[in-house]
């Protein structure tokens, strides 16, 4: 494991050592995990960029020349659809056990 040195404001660190403390770590630790995760989250974003890239190159889709993707499109064709319940937004879809709450 490697040390490194850092320059920070004298309130930051004041004040993450006080966050440190309280939840039963150190500002090592708090560095250590925050570098942790940056280095993990870039692995998994370069790889995830790979894939998408490689399956764009495998597509056989040839939309034409003159094609374009407007929203309606994508709506009146299906190829999008809400994945959130109907009462998300305040209202209910027929048939559905939820109801709409009516006590406001």
């Amino acid at each position: 494991m490697k040390n490194i040195t850092l320059a920070v404001e004298d309130e930051v660190l004041a004040e993450v050592r006080k966050y440190a403390a309280a939840n039963d770590t150190t500002v090592n630790g708090l560095v250590r995990d925050y570098l942790g995760k940056l280095a993990r989250h870039h692995g998994r974003a370069a790889e995830a960029r790979k894939q998408l890239i490689a399956l764009a190159e495998q597509s056989t889709c040839d939309p034409g020349e003159n094609w374009k993707w407007d929203r309606e499109a994508l709506y009146d064709r299906g190829v999008f659809s809400r994945h959130e319940h109907s009462t998300v937004r305040g209202f209910e879809e027929p048939g559905t056990p939820f109801k709409k709450d009516d006590s406001d």
